[in-house]
């Protein structure tokens, strides 16, 4: 689970706030004998907390994490059409699909090719950093592409990856595409959209 450093903020300033309120009202209604409670805020609880910086990972922990990301992906879809879209869709990158409308194209593909596999393997060697990637802009049938723009946080490379499709009737279609992968928060993301471009 990803803590956003603000929302950690956020909370800890409202747990504060909540007990300061409690030692208040704990006092104005106890007995005389009970002591005043303090409603010092403390420099602690006021403090902006200190971002941790990212983890600096090493090239083959980054190809370990970009292989895990594919290989997850091909055994969903190789299992079915529809855990191959709910795979792409919880790894996809936070906030860059709209997810109802993810799952309504992903429903009319799994309609229009029954029974498609696909394998996705991922060119190591093409594998380099790409700091200043921002989303590209969503194209006309994309309507579950959010990222239009916005630069990710965390840590983004740029891959080849090679995608191999099944048909049901067994034809296949190779594919090689330069994707994105961004590592946030120890975590590997693409962004993969279930619209067609």
């Amino acid at each position: 689970m990803t803590r956003d450093p603000e929302i950690w903020y956020q909370k800890r300033m409202l747990i504060g706030c909540v007990l300061a309120l409690a030692a208040v009202a704990l006092a104005g209604c106890g007995s005389s004998s009970a002591p005043a409670a303090s409603t010092k805020v403390t420099k602690s609880m006021t403090a902006s907390p200190t971002p941790t910086p990212a983890p600096t990972l090493s090239s083959a922990q980054v190809a370990s994490m970009v292989r895990d990301l594919y290989y997850g992906e091909s055994q969903a879809y190789q299992r079915s059409e529809r855990q191959g879209y709910a795979y792409d869709l919880a790894h996809d990158y936070p906030g860059s699909e709209r997810k109802s409308k993810f799952r309504g194209c992903a429903a009319k593909a799994e309609a229009l090719y029954p029974g498609m596999t696909e394998e996705s393997v991922p060119e190591i060697d093409t594998l380099a950093p790409d700091p200043t990637w921002v989303g590209p802009p969503r194209s006309k049938g994309e309507a579950d592409w959010l990222f239009a723009g916005k630069k990710p946080q965390g840590q983004t490379y740029i891959v080849t990856v090679d995608y191999t499709y099944t048909y049901a009737d067994g034809q296949q279609q190779t594919q090689e595409e330069q994707v994105h992968v961004t590592i946030w928060d120890g975590v590997a993301y693409f962004y993969s959209s279930a619209c067609p471009a």
